[in-house]
Formats: C-alpha cells, sequence, structure tokens
C-alpha cells in the first residue's frame, strides 16, 4: 500500500517525489539551476530536514514519522535520482537513467 513516483522533466530542470503512505505525501521541488529546493509535507505539520550540499551537488531529505525515514539522494550531475523508503526494514528504491534527462 505504499507507493513512491518519481517524475523527471524532459530537460532535467525540475524533479518532484512523490510518497504516499497512510495520506502523507512529501514533494520536493528542484529549481533549474538548483538554486532552491522546496520541500512540502501534508501531515500534521511533521518534521523535515532538508540538507543541501555546499557546491549544489546533492540533496538530501529526512522525515522523521516514528522512525520512518525518506532520503532522496541527487547525483553531482542530476543523472539519476535515488528514493529510499525505510519502514520496518523495507526498502524502495527507484533508479533514474542517464538517457532520461
Amino acid at each position: 500500500m505504499k507507493s513512491v513516483r518519481v517524475f523527471l522533466s524532459d530537460k532535467m530542470k525540475s524533479v518532484r517525489v512523490f510518497l504516499s503512505d497512510k495520506m502523507k505525501s512529501v514533494r520536493v521541488f528542484l529549481s533549474d539551476k538548483m538554486k532552491s529546493v522546496r520541500v512540502f509535507l501534508s501531515d500534521k505539520m511533521k518534521s523535515v530536514r532538508v540538507f543541501l550540499s555546499d557546491k549544489m551537488k546533492s540533496v538530501r531529505v529526512f522525515l522523521s514519522d516514528k522512525m520512518k525515514s525518506v532520503r532522496v539522494f541527487l547525483s553531482d550531475k542530476m543523472k539519476s535520482v535515488r528514493v529510499f523508503l525505510s519502514d520496518k526494514m523495507k526498502s524502495v528504491r527507484v533508479f533514474l537513467s542517464d538517457k532520461l534527462r
């Protein structure tokens, strides 16, 4: 009953990550030049932590909700996106090939 959807634009300008888990959603929007990151969490205003590297190469999103976490890793050249969902030792990985740019 859990799904992760990753939407990637044609020119790798935006990445959207949707996590559906008991009516909980996390949306990550990346700007065209990786200058801004917006995270929207719809679940009773629970905490979300966003860590952005100094060179804007990687983005990590942590969702704390009853020992559940969501991590979004972006590669240096925006070639791949990995989504890890940890919930009762279950994991979901989404890989986008280089040809999806």
